[in-house]
């Protein structure tokens, strides 16, 4: 059986002390060496890269953020595989245009900006961005939802309805292609809902499923984060519930969402008020770890049939 620890390793080494402060997301991409790690900052509005290969840490580029793009909400990162090669995302950021940053190599890892437009989408509304291939979920600050299709320098949007969605911004955001087919998650914390689509190459979004507190109770009090992964063939999304501190495992089958897992933190985990979230595949196993305001983290593995097993605290 595979048996992981996590240790800490230390801080991250800024070349800048300002592009460290006020950190609003975090992001893992491969690069030639090994996995560089990307921030991006409302502080002072900086887009950090830093190589996590060999044993210590070492910056190697930054982009500072126009002061007129930066707004009070964080920056949602994501990375976009073209044709062209990959681009940062930048969603949270004002302006007509979603930015983004064409990724590259050594020290000059950041190209020069580039923006995405969309016909009748206003960019700067996007809050959450969940890409897949060469489309994307994006929740709207105002309340709403769009797919958004990337084709070359163009882009098309389409907005996502459906009766039964709330009118709030959805919390977060995340997409999985399982098997050909695309399917996008949202989660609403201030009314304790989760929704599921199929999204087509075309863009056109199909309401699969919607839960809430009154199917649920306490599995979805404030869903805050969630993580969509596919086990075995079968689609799962993990939702973290910030009111309950609960996690709760779905599993997306052809009449709609089934819970198939709940855990709630209790004093031999780290996870309370759980807001934050990430899944990791190692040696063929699913691993996630959770998140909250008790001063750790907690990991766990997912088992077939969606079923959470926890394996650590870490203080």
């Amino acid at each position: 059986m595979i048996s992981i620890r996590l240790e800490t390793a230390g801080a991250v080494a800024v070349a800048r002390t300002d592009a460290a402060v006020g950190v609003a997301d975090l992001h893992l991409v491969e690069g030639q060496d090994g996995p560089i790690l990307i921030t991006t900052t409302r502080g002072d509005g900086w887009a950090t890269a830093y190589n996590l290969s060999g044993d210590g840490t070492d910056h190697l580029d930054s982009w500072k953020i126009d002061s007129a793009l930066l707004q009070l909400e964080s920056t949602n990162l994501a990375v976009l595989q073209s044709d062209d090669g990959p681009r940062l995302l930048l969603a949270g950021l004002a302006g007509d245009s979603l930015t983004a940053l064409p990724l590259g190599t050594g020290s000059r890892f950041f190209t020069s900006a580039e923006g995405f437009n969309a016909s009748g989408l206003d960019m700067s509304t996007i809050s959450e961005i969940s890409v897949s291939g060469l489309q994307a979920l994006a929740g709207l600050r105002g309340g709403g939802l769009s797919v958004l299709t990337f084709e070359g320098d163009d882009v098309t949007a389409r907005a996502v309805s459906g009766s039964n969605l709330p009118d709030s911004a959805a919390s977060a955001v995340a997409t999985l292609d399982s098997d050909g087919t695309l399917y996008g998650f949202a989660s609403y914390g201030r009314h304790d809902a989760l929704a599921a689509f199929s999204i087509a190459g075309n863009g056109r979004a199909t309401l699969l499923s919607v839960m809430d507190a009154d199917d649920l109770g306490s599995a979805l009090a404030g869903a805050e984060a969630l993580q969509a992964i596919e086990l075995a063939g079968q689609p799962y999304v993990i939702v973290a519930a910030a009111d309950s501190g609960a996690l709760s495992v779905f599993a997306l089958e052809q009449d709609g969402l089934r819970l198939t897992d709940q855990i709630l933190d209790s004093r031999d985990t780290r996870f309370a008020d759980a807001a934050h979230l990430e899944v990791a595949e190692l040696d063929g196993r699913l691993y996630v770890v959770a998140a909250g305001s008790d001063s750790g983290i907690s990991l766990f593995t997912l088992m077939p049939g969606g079923r959470l097993h926890h394996l650590e605290p870490i203080a």
